[in-house]
């Protein structure tokens, strides 16, 4: 994408550069989002800073990584005890101390959304279903709208979401890396406004 920039936009680029020659010590930089990840890395702007001596990190964005022991072992204890457990596909694999949902003796189900929850909760009337939910603040408003829409009396949410201001708190005063700066997901701030 650089080398386009360079092509089509060679005055915005030796601005950019001209800046960024300018800076003198290393800079550290962290991102709270994985498509932040993804973007940075399918467009070549990580190989590109690390000429200037910015190097850019991957924060906690990943609402799966950072869901504790804890939260895992009360999933499997709820499939153990023969509640239907339905999730995302991406926590079946993470460990608890016990075991995963992968490997649990019992009934999980991977959904895309909480509204395949409710539908399979319907759908199998006598069955107690919990939707183990996680994520950031992104994902919370599917959740709470289907809070609020209803749900069929055998359906129960799990809410196992994070909110990024604790979890950015958490890495600043780990005192285990100095940063220069954050770049924070907008997306983020749409749902909980700029000042939490």
């Amino acid at each position: 994408m650089f080398n386009n920039l360079k092509r089509y936009s060679p005055k915005v680029m030796k601005k950019i550069e001209n800046t960024l020659s300018k800076v003198k010590e290393e800079i550290l930089i962290m991102h709270f989002c994985g498509t932040h990840q993804y973007t940075i890395v399918r467009y070549g702007i990580d190989d590109y800073l690390r000429k200037f001596n910015i190097e850019v990190r991957e924060g906690p964005g990943c609402p799966v990584c950072v869901t504790t022991t804890k939260e895992i072992e009360i999933a499997l204890r709820l499939a153990r005890e023969g509640i239907t457990v339905t999730t995302f596909g991406d926590l079946m694999k993470v460990p608890g101390a016990t075991g995963s949902l992968s490997n649990v003796e019992g009934e999980v189900k991977v959904v895309y959304s909480i509204e395949d929850s409710v539908e399979y909760a319907r759908k199998n009337r006598d069955k107690e279903v919990v939707f183990v939910a996680v994520g950031f603040e992104t994902t919370m408003p599917t959740t709470a709208a289907q809070l609020i829409n209803g749900m069929p009396e055998n359906h129960y949410v799990l809410s196992f979401h994070k909110f990024t201001p604790p979890a950015m708190e958490a890495v600043l005063k780990s005192g285990e890396i100095s940063l220069s700066g954050i770049i924070l997901p907008g997306h983020v701030s749409t749902i909980i406004g700029v000042n939490p």
